[in-house]
């Protein structure tokens, strides 16, 4: 996910599938981690990918977030809902189960509590800390999130007519 940081803009969410036939064309990109990345070297690859590979995109803009704040959800809680539905989606499009990694932001059991009241949620993950560092797919997936929130974000400078900062 991206944008949890930021005071402008929308969170991000992205799950995507690396299929086995695209991993040495991802690899030869030079995606790393998306944060040792400069916004450009995102937008490229953003651009190079975005139709290439299985995703599942998921914006939270400011308003609906500010909602959700006031409903009682903590930011942790709405990265749950949002990476449950994006991943369910991806498994949509692929029609299949391949192993889902996600870069952990919270505790498995944590997680899970989140979403005590979702009907589907999807249970079959491995959380790590830094995935996005260890596999070419959450990297990628993190990629798409950050190349679809510079691009929500410079739309929301167009609006205001002046360059917003982000952080």
């Amino acid at each position: 996910e991206v944008g949890t940081g930021d005071v402008f803009g929308p969170v991000t969410v992205c799950a995507a599938y690396l299929p086995p036939d695209m991993v040495t064309y991802i690899q030869g990109l030079g995606i790393d981690d998306s944060k040792k990345l400069k916004d450009e070297k995102i937008l490229e690859i953003g651009e190079l990918i975005k139709d290439k590979i299985p995703y599942s995109l998921l914006t939270l803009h400011n308003e609906k977030y500010n909602e959700l704040v006031r409903q009682g959800f903590n930011l942790n809680k709405m990265k749950a809902y949002m990476h449950n539905k994006a991943i369910l989606h991806v498994l949509q499009k692929i029609n299949g189960t391949p192993e889902v990694i996600m870069d952990q932001f919270a505790e498995e059991k944590l997680y899970f509590r989140y979403l005590a009241q979702e009907q589907d949620v999807y249970r079959k993950i491995t959380f790590l800390t830094k995935a996005e560092s260890k596999y070419a797919s959450v990297a990628l997936a993190s990629i798409i999130a950050r190349y679809a929130f510079l691009k929500h974000f410079d739309l929301l400078s167009r609006e205001v007519g002046y360059s917003l900062l982000k952080g």
